[in-house]
């Protein structure tokens, strides 16, 4: 079963009919499940089933609060995709091969800075411990 993640409307809509509710904790969810499985598993009986009628009441007390939970849930999700698509845009962007619309890619716009030639610098070195030496050596 394929779900589609809830609109923004969708996820007002249900917060406004929930109310201010803190969201469900581990415990309430765990116990939350074992309702739905004691609802689901016991024999039921062929008059008014008062277990059911007894655990759906209590889960009906307490859906608000795992109500909260999915939403939260929701929203994460939905801040995650859209991060997740901005930085697929970005990476989109940094290697796309026409990168300023005039037919040059990533590389030749932001082309690699030339390695640094060290051998000036060495040089230098050489002559400055050559200096040091011959001042050392004049009495």
């Amino acid at each position: 079963m394929t779900t589609t993640p809830m609109t923004p409307e969708q996820r007002k809509a249900i917060a406004v009919q929930i109310g201010e509710v803190q969201p469900a904790t581990d415990a309430l969810i765990g116990t939350f499940a074992e309702s739905v499985a004691s609802v689901r598993n016991h024999e039921h009986p062929s008059r008014e089933d008062l277990y059911c009628m007894n655990l759906t009441s209590y889960m009906g007390e307490r859906a608000a609060p795992v109500l909260k939970r999915l939403l939260d849930a929701e929203t994460e999700n939905a801040r995650l995709r859209a991060q997740v698509a901005e930085l697929e845009a970005d990476l989109a962007d940094a290697t796309e091969p026409d990168v300023d619309g005039a037919g040059r890619t990533y590389e030749e716009y932001y082309p690699a800075p030339a390695p640094r030639d060290l051998r000036p610098g060495a040089d230098a070195a050489r002559r400055m411990l050559r200096d040091r030496q011959d001042a050392e050596e004049t009495p």
